[in-house]
């Protein structure tokens, strides 16, 4: 083998093998930013943040404010509104969940506000406590999507937080986190049956 030919493949070989390097990094950084954990969505309230006072109305407009720290276990916030689609679809799974959990964890219902509440209330009564934020609440809590769980330690510490009906994978890790069996979602047919 010439000289030549040696340096030529040497060469070769080096622009492979630097090729390879700058692919490997330009894939490693793409890879660890699809990794990268993420606190909480935008808007949310992240696992580990100090949750605000919760002012909220009751369904007969009384301003009351709950204390974590006087509760004998842990919080579950469950924002939705009256006329919230998935919401509705939603109902069967918190029902079950509460149920399943009550001895564990207190739950309250909290709605952005007040439209259509007493509806709600005379056709499908909650099955535990339902309020009305305040201004100042739906500010702090940044309630923007319904439905929501927030699940507040009795430190006042956020501990968990979904946005969104308990659908496939929060459905599972709902279901992981409380150690229960949830229903499913109801379609949209059964939801227009039962109106």
């Amino acid at each position: 083998m010439s000289d030549r030919s040696w340096r030529f493949e040497k060469a070769i070989v080096l622009v492979v093998l630097c090729g390879s390097v700058g692919l490997n990094a330009v894939l490693a950084n793409r890879l660890a930013r699809l990794i990268k954990p993420v606190a909480a969505a935008p808007g949310y309230l992240a696992v580990g943040e100090k949750a605000p006072s919760l002012k909220l109305l009751d369904t007969e407009g009384m301003e009351l404010t709950v204390d974590f720290a006087k509760a004998p276990v842990a919080t579950v916030l469950y924002v939705m509104s009256p006329s919230c689609p998935w919401c509705a679809r939603n109902r069967p799974n918190v029902v079950a969940a509460e149920a399943a959990t009550r001895d564990r964890f207190r739950w309250i219902a909290i709605t952005p506000t007040g439209d259509g509440v007493p509806e709600l209330v005379a056709k499908q009564p909650p099955t535990f406590p339902l309020f009305v934020a305040t201004e100042d609440t739906r500010s702090q809590y940044r309630l923007r999507t319904l439905p929501e769980t927030i699940v507040i330690g009795k430190n006042g510490v956020v501990l968990q937080n979904w946005g969104g009906a308990y659908g496939d994978d929060i459905s599972n890790e709902v279901e992981r986190y409380f150690e229960i069996k949830l229903p499913g979602l109801l379609t949209e047919a059964a939801i227009r049956v039962s109106k």
